[in-house]
């Protein structure tokens, strides 16, 4: 039998493993998410589980509940308070989004009798252009924040998987040795010693990931939402969590968000606004210089060109969760290589 060429064989596995992804991400991840939220909820919580357990003379059972219970007090008090505000926010834009397209109608017609004045031949076609642009951002405005009401509105339906994944985290974290040699004694023998390796790679890195997720975004926030308090502008925290999601695209970050502000404040003649958030910009700037060789490089490990096309690719495929999810998967697909257990390209 004839043997398939090193350079097919490549693309048949690479094939199948990226359409195992693709399935796996549209149809496998939100049965399981519950699951694969308590396993993360485990994992990070394990180095305190292990602390209380050795200083303490409480089992291990008893310590991981204990953990989990502070963790879901903490997490729905800041919920709790985060969700307040940003329905109260997107209320109020909403209501006054009107408003805010008929200012910007009018600064669109002073920049286009602007630009009419410096070239008398220009087309039609540009001040329409420009026109339907702005119509498209207003009604991309209203519905991203009629999208993000009804997701805050419905946190509350998913009560049922917040209950399944704290017991199944209470679970994982207390029978953590039982569970881990069950998975392995499934593996043939001949794989485990790389599924092994395997195993404590990806939890290394994939508690990495969401730490350095988690760092990112809070941190942003944070400083975004006090930047913008400080300055008095209207929606903090709904800017803040933009700002936030911005940070986690590379190539792009918060900056984006920040110099449209400035821009729009210094057209309106609101000079103190607009220095507050150009002050912000530079803090955010040194923060994130900072940051970013301990954070998001250590812990996610690839460049950064490969995270914004695993970012593009998830969101064209899956939508605003394939954002998250697309980097995930490149990460994992690394340490599989690194491991031989996928092939690298084949070498002449």
């Amino acid at each position: 039998m004839k043997k398939v060429p090193e350079f097919w064989r490549y693309l048949i596995i690479w094939g199948g493993v990226l359409t195992a992804c693709y399935l796996a991400a549209k149809y496998v991840l939100p049965l399981f998410a519950p699951f694969i939220v308590a396993v993360i909820l485990a994992s990070i919580i394990d180095p305190i589980v292990v602390f209380t357990t050795k200083r303490s003379r409480f089992s291990r059972g008893v310590c991981a509940f204990i953990c989990l219970l502070c963790v879901f007090i903490l997490l729905s008090i800041i919920i709790a308070f985060i969700v307040i505000r940003i329905i109260s926010e997107a209320q109020d834009l909403y209501r006054e989004l009107p408003i805010y397209n008929m200012t910007v109608e009018e600064i669109l017609g002073r920049v286009i009798f602007l630009m009419r004045s410096i070239t008398e031949d220009m087309p039609d076609s540009v001040i329409n252009a420009i026109k339907s642009v702005q119509s498209r951002l207003y009604w991309g405005l209203e519905k991203i924040i009629l999208n993000l009401t009804g997701v805050i509105m419905s946190l509350p339906r998913l009560s049922i998987n917040i209950i399944v994944s704290f017991f199944a985290a209470f679970f994982i974290s207390r029978d953590k040795e039982e569970i881990s040699e069950f998975f392995a004694n499934l593996a043939p023998i001949k794989w485990r010693d790389k599924a092994s390796k395997a195993k404590s790679e990806l939890v290394s890195v994939i508690l990495g990931f969401i730490r350095a997720y988690l760092i990112l975004i809070s941190v942003t926030i944070a400083v975004s939402v006090v930047g913008f308090t400080v300055a008095g502008v209207k929606y903090a925290w709904i800017l803040g969590i933009i700002a936030g999601v911005l940070d986690l695209i590379p190539l792009v970050g918060p900056g984006l968000l920040y110099i449209s502000l400035i821009i729009v404040y210094i057209i309106t003649k609101q000079f103190y606004q607009a220095i507050v958030i150009a002050v912000l910009l530079i803090v955010q700037f040194f923060i994130r210089k900072g940051m970013e060789p301990r954070v998001l490089g250590g812990s996610l490990g690839i460049h950064p060109i490969a995270v914004l096309v695993s970012m593009y690719l998830g969101y064209r495929f899956l939508g605003a969760a394939g954002m998250f999810i697309g980097p995930f998967f490149a990460v994992m697909l690394k340490i599989m290589v690194k491991l031989n257990i996928l092939p690298s390209w084949p070498k002449e």
